[in-house]
C-alpha cells in the first residue's frame, strides 16, 4: 500500500472584482496537492489512476461525490491536480464537514481521510446573499437598477449604447418605446 503525505493544504482562492461590487463566479474545481510514496518511503513516479471521493464521515459511509483521474502524472512523489475536472464540485456539497478519500490504482482507499477545513468551504460564497440592493445573477453580484447587462432582472440586457436607469433600459435618459432600440444614444426602430 502506498502512503500519502500531505505537502500542501488543499486551497481555493475566491476572487473578488473591485469597482461595481461584483464577485467572480465561483470555480467548480479545487486545487489539490500531495506527496505520494511507495511502502518503502520512496517518492512515486509515473502515471497513476487516482480516485478522489468526498464523504460526510471520517471513515465508512458512501461517497457524496467522486471522480476518477485515470492518467494522473506523478513526478518525484509530487501530486498536483484539480478536483472537479471530470465531475464538477457543486455548492450543495459544501454545507457539512467533508472528508477527502484518495485511492491510487488498485490499492484500498488511504486512511485516514483528509478533513476539509474552512478554505474549501469558501466555495459556498457563490450562493450567499450579495447585500442590500444587490442581486446574485449566476454567481455575479449586480445592481439590477443600474447594470445594463442585468437591467431590471438577471436575464435582461440593454442594447449596446443603452443605460440602465431605475431598472429600465434607457437611451440618453429616455426609455425607448417597444420595438425600438438604443443606438449611439438615439432610439431607432
Amino acid at each position: 500500500m502506498r502512503a500519502l503525505k500531505w505537502m500542501f493544504a488543499t486551497a481555493l482562492v475566491v476572487l473578488t472584482l473591485a469597482g461595481h461590487g461584483l464577485f467572480a463566479a465561483v470555480p467548480t474545481t479545487m486545487p489539490y496537492h500531495g506527496y505520494l510514496t511507495d511502502n518503502a518511503g520512496r517518492p512515486a513516479n509515473g502515471t497513476f489512476s487516482v480516485v478522489f471521493a468526498l464523504y460526510d464521515v471520517p471513515a465508512g459511509g458512501s461517497a457524496l461525490w467522486s471522480e476518477t483521474q485515470p492518467t494522473l502524472n506523478i513526478v518525484a512523489g509530487v501530486v498536483s491536480t484539480d478536483l472537479g475536472l471530470t465531475v464538477p464540485l457543486t455548492d450543495a456539497l459544501f454545507g457539512d464537514p467533508l472528508y477527502l478519500g484518495v485511492k491510487v490504482g488498485t490499492d484500498a482507499e488511504m486512511a485516514p481521510r483528509l478533513r476539509f477545513g474552512s478554505v474549501p468551504f469558501a466555495r459556498i460564497s457563490g450562493g450567499v446573499s450579495c447585500g442590500s440592493g444587490i442581486t446574485n445573477c449566476s454567481g455575479v453580484c449586480t445592481n439590477l437598477t443600474a447594470d445594463p447587462a442585468h437591467c431590471g432582472s438577471c436575464t435582461n440586457a440593454c442594447d449596446a449604447g443603452a443605460d440602465c436607469t431605475s431598472g429600465a433600459c434607457t437611451c440618453s435618459g429616455a426609455i425607448c418605446p417597444i420595438g425600438t432600440r438604443c443606438v449611439s444614444g438615439t432610439c431607432v426602430p
